[in-house]
């Protein structure tokens, strides 16, 4: 059987960072969701005691022969996001994986470090990585993870991370069972089955399945969700009425949509291209109101074309809903200005280098993906 060691990173006499939660608090209950979670799902999970210091965990844990290490921790300074600590380049992948884990629930994901002096990372004899999922200072950060609910929501996100990489198969939710046909229509409440996928191919966060959400638009076998909120499109064959009735019959194929160059220029047609894939009622074209200061320091220019583009120099710019709509799906504040956190949340979905200035690469990521 699998086993590993999960520890919060502060205990009885040191209570870690102090913001808008105090961390040790924060990270003892979702340790402790964390190794519940595993424990579910056939995984050995040991905990650390509320008086160990480092060097006792570690201890404890190497005396164990756990085959890895966690730690948890909330991070402080003002950033934005998470992040894990690692002791080497070989420990990446365990990173990588954490990494889908925060995105799977529409956390930003910050960065990887790698920093060999850590006394957990340094002295542990298995693989170990420290978590920080959240800045105790930034309450747009810290806030999805304020509940108790939101806390398990986390944990099963990293328990399934973890065992992936135990090699341990976790038993899939049980999709909402058909009943009797039901038709579905705009303004029907329906659930997302277990396994589908945005109408684009992307990877629907654990947090969209858990909800119901209302019917925006339907055309062929193309669903558009919640228009005034996610803003998402998704097959029909994928989604079935709250009731739990099965949904009507999805036609042999739907009409293809219109392909665009792949030239890393954002214009006018890749504009068009992104909210044709948003399902967004206007599709005039145009980003609309972006913050001017941000051309070169963000936005370079040579990976756009001004024709799809609205540039002001109000710093407070009431934005685009079609980038509100972009935000809403990477999971950061929708304030529809394309900016350096949303340009790095967009990236990291993407799956290209995540550096927060748009340029041709980035676009041509996001021409591909509208191509799909």
């Amino acid at each position: 059987m699998a086993k590993v060691y999960i520890s919060a990173g502060h205990s009885s006499t040191d209570p870690g960072a102090v913001g808008h939660v105090v961390e040790r608090d924060e990270v003892w209950k979702i340790a402790d969701d964390l190794a519940a979670w595993l424990e579910d799902h056939g995984i050995t999970a040991y905990r650390d005691q509320w008086a160990f210091n480092w060097r006792q965990t570690v201890d404890d844990a190497n005396e164990k022969e756990v085959d890895y290490f966690f730690e948890i921790h909330e991070n402080a300074g003002g950033g934005n996001g998470a992040e894990c600590i690692i002791h080497n380049k070989g420990n990446q992948y365990i990173a990588d994986a954490l990494c889908g884990a925060f995105k799977s629930i529409g956390q930003q994901w910050r960065r990887t470090i790698i920093d060999p002096e850590f006394w957990v990372l340094k002295y542990t004899t298995m693989p170990a990585v420290i978590i920080e999922v959240a800045f105790v200072d930034n309450w747009d950060d810290i806030k999805d993870f304020d509940s108790d609910d939101e806390k398990k929501v986390l944990a099963a996100a990293l328990g399934k991370a973890i065992a992936t990489l135990c090699g341990v198969e976790t038993t899939p939710q049980s999709a909402p069972e058909d009943k009797p046909t039901g038709e579905i229509q705009v303004g029907s409440m329906v659930r997302i089955r277990t396994g589908a996928q945005w109408y684009g191919g992307a990877e629907i966060p654990d947090w969209v399945m858990a909800k119901s959400w209302p019917v925006s638009d339907i055309s062929g076998d193309r669903v558009v969700l919640d228009k005034g909120g996610i803003c998402s499109p998704i097959h029909l064959a994928d989604i079935v009425p709250e009731s739990g009735t099965a949904p009507a019959p999805a036609p042999d194929s739907a009409p293809a949509e219109p392909q665009i160059e792949v030239d890393g220029r954002w214009g006018r047609n890749t504009t068009m291209a992104v909210q044709r894939k948003l399902g967004m009622a206007v599709q005039d074209g145009v980003l609309s109101n972006q913050y001017q200061g941000n051309l070169d320091a963000c936005i370079r220019r040579d990976s756009i074309n001004a024709n799809g583009w609205d540039f002001t120099t109000h710093v407070s710019s009431v934005g685009s809903d079609t980038v509100r709509a972009l935000q809403r799906m990477v999971g950061v504040a929708a304030d529809g200005v394309l900016g350096p956190q949303a340009i790095t949340a967009l990236q990291i979905w993407l799956g290209v280098t995540a550096d927060g200035v748009l340029g041709p690469d980035t676009v041509r990521a996001l021409q591909r993906w509208c191509n799909q």
